[in-house]
């Protein structure tokens, strides 16, 4: 019984976090979910090779992640026979510098915080079929910057080791560069990411 009471205590205690907390963090980033298109925002799932550094201060924490993309989705037209079906390639890396403020700094976490966001990726199209059966070949570098405001929560099941996860909003100007047409175009888009990184954190 004393065990058991020893061992409730110790998954309950936040172990003092808020006032011991390391002030180095370094992530892995797992996984995010992204919009393979621009346009429809159709979301996909992406596992980013990247990094991320976290410098925890008293009353903030500043951030900074690079992540490289490197996605493949095919896509049938098993329901529709006069739909394109082929393969999209997305290459690419994203960076990001920014602040946040943990609004709780115990064994559960909560913050919230702004990103500035650099980012270009190359999504390559090559697709058969098609009304006309023609199909459809594209080839278009996309070179974004903006603003990532976002929410996240933590648990840290040790004193060096954070899981967390984030969900934000993208405000961000895009210069598109179509290869094939050589037509250049600026967008502003906007877009809801409702898991925009999954991370693994090693704290120092």
């Amino acid at each position: 019984m004393k065990k058991l009471i020893i061992l409730c205590f110790g998954l309950s205690s936040n172990f003092n976090f808020a006032q011991d907390l390391n002030k180095n963090r370094i992530g892995l980033n797992l996984l995010a979910f992204k919009p393979i298109n621009m346009r429809s925002y159709t979301l996909h799932l992406f596992i980013p090779q990247g990094m991320s550094y976290t410098r925890v201060l008293k009353e903030f924490s500043l951030r900074s992640a690079l992540n490289v993309y490197t996605y493949s989705h095919y896509t049938d037209n098993e329901n529709c026979s006069d739909c394109y079906y082929g393969r999209t390639k997305i290459r690419g890396f994203e960076t990001k510098v920014g602040i946040q403020k943990e609004l709780l700094r115990k064994r559960f976490q909560f913050a919230a915080g702004l990103d500035l966001s650099c980012s270009r990726v190359r999504v390559v199209e090559n697709f058969e079929g098609g009304f006309s059966g023609g199909g459809y070949v594209g080839d278009k570098i996309y070179q974004g910057y903006g603003l990532n405001p976002f929410i996240g929560i933590g648990f840290m099941p040790a004193k060096r080791i954070l899981l967390s996860t984030e969900t934000g909003y993208l405000f961000r100007i895009v210069n598109v560069d179509d290869q094939i047409s050589n037509i250049k175009e600026r967008r502003r888009e906007h877009f809801y990411l409702p898991v925009q990184s999954l991370t693994f954190h090693w704290s120092f």
